[in-house]
């Protein structure tokens, strides 16, 4: 995935109906499948590790073949590139 590195901002998108949310690419994974690890940041200032995070294209844990009981977290929700204005 061209531009993906560690130090990226993206737009973490924790599951349907519910709004985005800035992050910072930790760690990247798997950079030909989008998989990284980020830290979330909240509007109330709180934030969040997530990990293993998969590009908004659809993908899940499943379609690389995680086991049902995996011995890493991954966790719900994709992340994309921040819209331009």
């Amino acid at each position: 995935m061209e531009g993906l590195g560690v130090g990226r901002i993206v737009h973490y998108n924790p599951g349907a109906d519910q709004p985005c949310h800035a992050a910072i690419v930790t760690k990247v994974v798997r950079k030909d499948e989008g998989m990284v690890n980020l830290t979330t940041f909240y509007p109330g200032g709180g934030t969040r590790d997530c990990h293993m995070v998969f590009a908004d294209a659809g993908m899940t844990s499943a379609d690389v073949g995680a086991p049902e009981t995996p011995l890493v977290l991954y966790t719900s929700g994709t992340w994309h590139w921040p819209e331009r204005e």
